[in-house]
C-alpha cells in the first residue's frame, strides 16, 4: 500500500461524512494558508513579477485529499486573495490557473505514487507546473495590461523567476512532505 493513500485513509478519505468535514475542515485551512504564504510572506518583485510559496499548501492539498480537493484548495486560494487582498484587476484565468496546479498535484501522485517523496520527483513537478503557470499568467497579466504584443518578453523574464521559485518551492515540498510522513509514522498513524 502506498504512502499516500495510508495517510487519505489515516484522514478518514473514503467518502463517508467524515471524509467531507474532514477534508473540507483541512482544505479550507490550506486554502487560508495559500492567501498568507501569497500576500503577506511573497516578495513582489514588479507588478508582472512575484516570488512566493503559495502553492506549497496547493499541491499539498491535491498530494493528500486528490485532485479535485487540490484544484478546488487552489481556486478558493485564488479568491480569497482577490476579495481580501486584491492587488490588481481580478482575472479568473489566475484562478483557473491555481485550480490546475492543485489538479495536477493530485494527478501526478495517483500515476507516480512514490516519486512525491523524492527530491528529483517534486523539484521536476515543480518545474513543470510551475513553467505552465509562468506562461498562462503570462498571458493573463498581458490581457489585463492591454500589453499582447509584449507577451513574450514578459514571459521570458518571468521564467528566469519561475525557475527560481520552482526550485525553492520544491525543495519546501519534499521536506514538508519527508516530515508529514515521517511524523505520521513516528506516531503510529501510518504504516
Amino acid at each position: 500500500m502506498s504512502e499516500a493513500k495510508s495517510i487519505r485513509e489515516f484522514l478518514g478519505i473514503n467518502g463517508s461524512a467524515r471524509h467531507n468535514l474532514v477534508a473540507l475542515a483541512i482544505c479550507a485551512m490550506l486554502a487560508a494558508l495559500t492567501l498568507v504564504l501569497d500576500r503577506f510572506l511573497g516578495i513582489r518583485i514588479t507588478e508582472q513579477i512575484s516570488v512566493n510559496l503559495s502553492y506549497v499548501p496547493i499541491m499539498l492539498a491535491g498530494y493528500i485529499f486528490g485532485p479535485l480537493w487540490g484544484g478546488l484548495v487552489g481556486a478558493l486560494g485564488d479568491v480569497l486573495c482577490a476579495l481580501l487582498v486584491p492587488q490588481g484587476a481580478y482575472h479568473p484565468g489566475f484562478t483557473l490557473c491555481n485550480f490546475i496546479i492543485g489538479f495536477l498535484a493530485g494527478t501526478f501522485i495517483y500515476f507516480l505514487p512514490k516519486l512525491p517523496y523524492t527530491i528529483y520527483g517534486q523539484i521536476g513537478f515543480c518545474l513543470l507546473a510551475g513553467s505552465a503557470a509562468n506562461l498562462l499568467n503570462t498571458v493573463w497579466i498581458s490581457q489585463l495590461y492591454s500589453k499582447i504584443a509584449l507577451t513574450w518578453v514578459y514571459a521570458g523574464t518571468r521564467l528566469l523567476f519561475s525557475l527560481v521559485s520552482s526550485v525553492v518551492c520544491g525543495l519546501v515540498m519534499f521536506f514538508v512532505m519527508r516530515y508529514c510522513v515521517t511524523a505520521l509514522k513516528k506516531s503510529g498513524l501510518l504504516q
